[in-house]
C-alpha cells in the first residue's frame, strides 16, 4: 500500500461489501477462524485488530457485529491498485490502517456493545476470520447525593453525642471532685474546735 486515498470511489467501481456478504453466507467455502475475548469497563475504548500480509497490496477487509444469527456490517476496507478507502456505516467507529494491521477502534463503549465482532480478511489467499468476543462491563452506580447527606449528618450526630457524653463524665468527676474537697475542708475546720473541747479541765465545767 504505496497510496491512500480518500475519495470517492469511481462510479464504475462496484464496492466490495456485497462480495464480502456473499462470501459470508457461502456455506461451502471452507476458512479458519481465531476467537479472541476483550474485557474492558464502560466509557474506554476497543480495539479490533488483525495482520495483514505485506505482499496483499489491495486488503480487502470486512468488520460486522454478530447479533444472534445475524451479522450487522460496521464498516470495510477496499484497495484497489493500492488505492484504499475507509468506509464506516456506524457511529462512534474509526477505521485505521498500515502495511501490516488493519484496525477498528470502538470509541467510548456502553455496555450495549458487548457481543461478537467478526473480521473477514478476504485478500488473504489463506481464507482466516477472526472472531473478538467483546464484553462491556458497566459502571458501578454511584450513591445519590441524599444518601451521602444522610450518611454525613448521622456521622456528625453520632460524633456529637460521643462529645457530650465525654462532657458530661468529665462534668461529674469535677463535681465529685469538688465535694469531695469541700468535705475534706469542712473536716479539717471542725477538727480544732473538737480538740480544744477535748483538752478543757472538767472542774472548769459549771
Amino acid at each position: 500500500m504505496s497510496s491512500e486515498s480518500e475519495s470517492v470511489i469511481n462510479k464504475s467501481r462496484v464496492t466490495l461489501l456485497p462480495m464480502l456478504l456473499a462470501f459470508v453466507t457461502c456455506p461451502a467455502a471452507a476458512v479458519d477462524v481465531e476467537i479472541e475475548s476483550q474485557e474492558v469497563m464502560e466509557g474506554n475504548n476497543v480495539t479490533i485488530s488483525i495482520q495483514i500480509n505485506k505482499m496483499e497490496k489491495d486488503p480487502q477487509v470486512l468488520f460486522m457485529h454478530m447479533k444472534g444469527t445475524l451479522k450487522d456490517p460496521i464498516a470495510q476496507l477496499t484497495c484497489h491498485f493500492q488505492n484504499c478507502i475507509r468506509e464506516c456505516w456506524k457511529s462512534g467507529v474509526s477505521l485505521e490502517f498500515n502495511e501490516e494491521n488493519v484496525t477498528l477502534i470502538l470509541l467510548n463503549v456502553s455496555h450495549s456493545q458487548s457481543g461478537l465482532y467478526e473480521v473477514y480478511n478476504l485478500s488473504s489467499k489463506r481464507k482466516k476470520n477472526t472472531i473478538f468476543n467483546v464484553t462491556v462491563y458497566e459502571l458501578p452506580p454511584e450513591p445519590p447525593p441524599s444518601s451521602m447527606y444522610i450518611s454525613s449528618s448521622s456521622t456528625g450526630i453520632t460524633t456529637a453525642v460521643v462529645i457530650m457524653v465525654i462532657l458530661v463524665i468529665i462534668g461529674a468527676g469535677v463535681i465529685w471532685k469538688y465535694k469531695c474537697f469541700r468535705r475534706r475542708t469542712e473536716q479539717n475546720q471542725n477538727q480544732p474546735q473538737e480538740n480544744e473541747m477535748m483538752l478543757q479541765p472538767s472542774g472548769m465545767e459549771n
